[in-house]
């Protein structure tokens, strides 16, 4: 398995459940990222959202608990005019180990989330995860970590001057959190190709754009990834990428002399030991 994608294995076997063709993703991230993965999965859940969109947003929930391991942290929350919250009290208000417990949390929360008749209001959202992440901050013993918070939403704005409210609440929960922070969006049935609305939003969130807004802050800016997104079919490499945004894989750029070999583990699909 390489970092650009190519899975080769051998024997060949057909599975049983066609869903499952990446089963070996939760193996190969805790081989190149051993250190762990620390994640905030903030959803969109306004009344922006369609079926169809809501369907690939839960996809990309059910791939992100697919690759996480016990030694990854995590939260999880959904928005709409107000939070959403997953039913297991310890994810109420900071990151948890990925355990197997919060692991089914997380699906519970995926496969039950829902379209609310109401706007987003995305400061709410970010002011929310970026103090789960402060809380979970402020118990480290080093700030030298970096969390991802991914943004599963339509970018949709009640008013084109929103940005700048959002941009000048994010900044002042950046100023006082110690650990590095990046927003990485998937862009619910935004185009990857096509200017709108919707992405200079995400564009400004993602990049931390406060001096284009003149906004003063502290922090140097950590670019997140922006993509579009209107299909379930590629939501797996785009995740990968996320990750490599803020943990570039170990041995990524030191050639094939530091190969990254994994631990045997029991394949439940192939009925055998893969290396």
């Amino acid at each position: 398995m390489s970092v650009d994608g190519l899975h080769t294995e051998y024997p060949a076997h057909r599975s049983a459940d066609c869903s499952q063709s990446g089963r070996h993703g939760h193996v190969y991230e805790a081989t190149v990222r051993p250190d762990g993965k620390n994640i905030v999965l903030l959803y969109d859940l306004g009344e922006a959202l369609t079926p169809r969109l809501l369907l690939t947003a839960k996809a990309i929930g059910h791939q992100i608990a697919s690759t996480i391991m016990q030694h990854d942290q995590i939260a999880v929350l959904g928005l709409e005019g107000s939070i959403v919250r997953p039913a297991a009290p310890c994810m109420n208000s900071t990151l948890v180990p990925a355990t197997h417990t919060v692991k089914h949390a997380i699906r519970r929360f995926v496969n039950y989330m829902d379209i609310h008749n109401e706007p987003t209001n995305h400061s709410l959202g970010l002011i929310t995860a970026m103090e789960m992440i402060a809380n979970w901050s402020s118990s480290l013993s080093s700030s030298n970590k970096s969390v991802l918070l991914v943004y599963v939403t339509c970018g949709k704005l009640n008013k084109h001057t929103q940005i700048h409210t959002v941009l000048q609440h994010m900044a002042v929960m950046l100023d006082i959190i110690p650990t590095k922070v990046l927003l990485s969006a998937f862009g619910l049935g935004i185009s990857r190709d096509q200017p709108s609305s919707g992405r200079q939003f995400l564009e400004a969130l993602a990049y931390q754009e406060f001096s284009k807004y003149d906004i003063q802050t502290t922090r140097l800016p950590n670019k997140g990834l922006v993509v579009g997104l209107d299909s379930t079919l590629n939501v797996a490499p785009v995740i990968n990428n996320f990750y490599d945004a803020v943990h570039e894989p170990k041995g990524h750029s030191d050639g094939l002399q530091n190969l990254v070999i994994s631990d045997p583990y029991w394949d439940e699909d192939g009925r055998g030991e893969t290396v």
